[in-house]
């Protein structure tokens, strides 16, 4: 089922760690008080323009279909909140479960989703896990 889309994850993971290295070494991490000062930081640096890994990730994921950005989107959640759930095979499927009957929102939307969430590769790690996908 996830044969197809191993390499994408790879390489999402990797330009995600590269993107959080280079925000930490542009914004020391101890000059944040709080989560909300870290992500207003974030969305003023989004709004200087994307740069490095950033740019590299934002072209990457918009180049994937929608259905892989379903995926992943999917792969993601499931890695962040992970589930009571032991099958791999019933934990994605309650997960995609439940997106699919909320609806989805464009690709635009769902991809801002996946690439606002900082450490998007330790949840996408985290999913892989427990879906049992070897990466």
């Amino acid at each position: 089922m996830f044969e197809n889309i191993i390499k994408d994850i790879r390489i999402i993971c990797e330009l995600s760690k590269k993107r959080e290295e280079e925000y930490r070494i542009k914004h020391k991490e101890d000059e944040f008080k709080t989560l909300g000062e870290k992500m207003d930081k974030m969305l003023d640096a989004m709004e200087e323009g994307l740069t490095g890994a950033e740019k590299q990730l934002y072209d990457y994921m918009h180049k994937l279909d929608f259905e892989t950005i379903k995926i992943i989107q999917v792969i993601m959640y499931i890695g962040r909140d992970g589930s009571d759930e032991v099958d791999p095979t019933a934990i994605y499927d309650k997960q995609r479960h439940d997106f699919d009957k909320d609806g989805w929102n464009t690709k635009e939307i769902e991809t801002q989703q996946i690439l606002q969430k900082m450490p998007l590769h330790i949840y996408l790690l985290k999913g892989c896990e427990m879906l049992q996908i070897q990466l």
